[in-house]
């Protein structure tokens, strides 16, 4: 399974399509360090999304 990341304006540092590791039951993307995808963005929130498998 993989997801597409498409920013609103033009970064190619932030763009891009990402694996979800096989049996991850979640995965969590955010400004946080401990998320599963970090990404250092003003405008991402500390817990910006959480992508449920299986």
């Amino acid at each position: 399974m993989s997801f597409l990341l498409k920013p609103l304006t033009e970064n190619a540092e932030l763009a891009g399509s990402f694996q979800i590791p096989e049996g991850a039951g979640s995965y969590s993307v955010g400004r946080l360090l401990d998320s599963d995808l970090t990404i250092r963005q003003d405008s991402i929130s500390g817990l910006h999304a959480a992508i449920k498998t299986g």
